[in-house]
């Protein structure tokens, strides 16, 4: 009988326990996360800097892979139209009859540097890729449960409350800006940020 009562108070307790959860709301929270691509304007402005090395007089020739070419020694640099690959070729020829070439492929999307150092007595350059204003931001809204709407904060005084996945924004001036974006919910919010620097 004593085992009768124990297993009858238990299957009680379990009832009562799955009535009451039946009765229970379950919250979902928002999350806020997105991604951004940056795409700057163009033309992109190449530096480049010649670390030949020659036993005598040299003369140079620069083609930059785009139909351009140069016969500066120094101070070369060259405006792309588009963004790319562009295989960069040096020759130099030397008062000696020697004749020699390098070259580089450059990606005027990426800002950076590339090339080599100084070679004995032998072509070489290096590069500088930078990018100039304005620049365009496409930010992808990737948030979830975000039932009350979103708050975009681009971090140069702008904002916006568009509910959009897909969204473009235009920085005038390059530097750092801290990009926040709040997910809004019933009872609750969550923030999601990312610095972008250009």
């Amino acid at each position: 009988m004593k085992n009768l009562l124990s297993f009858t108070l238990v299957a009680a307790m379990l009832l009562a326990a799955c009535a009451k959860s039946a009765d229970t709301v379950i919250t979902q929270f928002p999350e806020a996360v997105f991604s951004h691509t940056v795409t700057p304007s163009l033309p992109v402005n190449v530096q480049f800097v010649n670390t030949s090395m020659s036993t005598g007089t040299a003369s140079y020739f620069w083609d930059f892979g785009d139909g351009s070419n140069s016969t500066l020694a120094s101070g070369v640099t060259h405006n792309y139209t588009s963004f790319g690959n562009f295989t960069v070729k040096l020759v130099q020829y030397d008062s000696a009859g020697s004749i020699d070439s390098i070259n580089y492929v450059v990606n005027t999307a990426l800002v950076g540097s590339g090339g080599g150092a100084a070679s004995q007595n032998g072509a070489n350059f290096q590069y500088l890729v930078s990018h100039s204003a304005p620049f365009t931001v496409n930010f992808n809204n990737q948030s979830i449960n975000a039932t009350e709407g979103y708050f975009w904060d681009f971090g140069d005084g702008t904002g916006s409350t568009t509910d959009s996945t897909n969204l473009t924004h235009i920085y005038s001036n390059s530097g750092f800006y801290l990009v926040k974006l709040v997910a809004f919910g019933t009872n609750s919010s969550d923030t999601a940020t990312a610095a972008i620097q250009f």
